[in-house]
């Protein structure tokens, strides 16, 4: 199996390509699938897939076009679409009315995975319910509503891939290809599915010669985290700066650009918590984060898109079965996290998987990431 990128400490180290091409036509490429998925999520749990899926350069370029369009508007105009969470009581995870959900912008700063470090980003979130005509849709900004199709679409694309990847995943666990779809079903309420468009901002000149190249800066793109549902799409086009914790090796490895001169767009993919809970730790939920750019030829603005795949409300983190996963012996705390951090103290820890469902799970996470506090009257 191909590899790209390295390890900054150990460069034996690198991110898998997995190329689905033939993926269940036919058995040879689809038990060469099964096992390159099988050792991308176990060594690493993170990989670069290809030929999968009906998604196309041309969608990805067009959202890239929109978020560029959206973020490049005056504080003022984006700040009247600010973050929300509606009509969920945090405590418990039950609904107040018929909807939850994550939805708008944020600027820099409101989000923080590690305490003592400011996020350098501006992001944009939406989220399946919120396409649902039989809700009363937030008023979305122009650039959305200009490509309103275009934008849906490529949701739902996103979410047809997915379900390409949860097959492959539950094979190379040796469970029927269905055994995951089943928990992520798109006419059914899923809070934690969400579509993310970023920006990283160019840093300004004084900035970078003080913070480039140092963990310790107060600074950073996006901190050290994992990903709270089940699998996470990640679209780029020429700007680096991911970074993956190996943790077998306690190093971090870069994630390089993909090429864009591929037939098919290569997406960044990596497994999630409620992997790691489903799969008693086989499958790590890796820590990952987006560093400060090091020299100026590094320092430029960096947009992506980030699919996050969760699962419908009231699945729970119970283990999925298979031989495998049915003989771990697991304490229930994420193995993927380097260290101890405060912004994970209490989160990362379930003591009954059987009564703790997808949706309570992503409350509990993101209560611990935001600078403001949740209302449960929202």
């Amino acid at each position: 199996m191909p590899s790209i990128g390295e390890s900054r400490d150990a460069p034996r180290h690198s991110i898998p390509v997995v190329d689905l091409f033939g993926f269940e036509k036919n058995s040879a490429d689809t038990e060469r699938v099964v096992r390159d998925v099988r050792s991308a999520l176990r060594d690493v749990g993170f990989m670069y897939v290809t030929n999968i899926g009906p998604l196309t350069h041309s969608h990805v370029g067009e959202m890239i076009d929109l978020s560029r369009a959206f973020f490049a508007r005056d504080e003022n105009y984006k700040k009247q679409f600010g973050d929300s969470y509606g009509n969920m009581d945090v405590k418990t995870g039950k609904r107040k009315r018929a909807l939850w959900t994550h939805w708008g912008y944020s600027s820099f700063g409101e989000e923080r995975f590690e305490a003592n470090k400011i996020d350098q980003k501006e992001v944009f979130d939406t989220a399946k319910d919120l396409l649902d005509p039989l809700y009363d849709l937030p008023s979305y900004p122009d650039e959305f509503q200009l490509k309103w199709n275009e934008f849906t679409q490529f949701h739902r694309l996103c979410h047809e891939t997915t379900h390409v990847l949860y097959r492959a995943i539950s094979l190379s666990l040796g469970l029927p290809a269905s055994a995951l779809a089943g928990k992520f079903q798109w006419d059914r309420d899923a809070g934690g599915e969400e579509l993310r468009f970023l920006k990283y901002p160019q840093i300004p000149g004084d900035v970078l010669n003080e913070s480039a190249g140092t963990d310790q800066s107060g600074l950073v793109r996006a901190g050290m985290h994992t990903d709270y549902g089940s699998v996470t799409l990640l679209f780029q086009q020429d700007v680096g700066g991911l970074e993956v914790y190996h943790h077998p090796s306690s190093t971090w490895i870069n994630v390089p650009p993909p090429p864009q001169d591929t037939p098919r767009p290569w997406i960044v993919v990596n497994t999630c918590d409620l992997i790691e809970h489903w799969t008693r730790g086989l499958y790590c939920s890796t820590a990952h984060r987006v560093r400060m750019p090091r020299t100026a030829e590094e320092n430029k603005e960096r947009f992506s898109i980030a699919y996050f795949a969760h699962a419908n409300d009231d699945v729970t983190l119970e283990a999925v079965g298979g031989e495998e996963v049915a003989k771990r012996m697991w304490d229930g705390k994420l193995a993927g996290l380097p260290g101890h951090h405060s912004w994970n103290e209490g989160t990362a820890h379930v003591e009954d998987p059987s009564k703790v469902t997808a949706i309570e799970w992503l409350c509990r996470r993101m209560g611990k990431t935001r600078t403001w506090k949740y209302s449960s009257d929202a």
